[in-house]
């Protein structure tokens, strides 16, 4: 379960990551 929390935490990371670079 930490292994995926924190897998899904770093997608969300990457994922606003990305948009902000495309919203720029």
């Amino acid at each position: 379960m930490g292994r995926n929390e924190r897998y899904i935490s770093r997608l969300k990371a990457g994922t606003i990551n990305y948009f902000v670079a495309v919203s720029l």
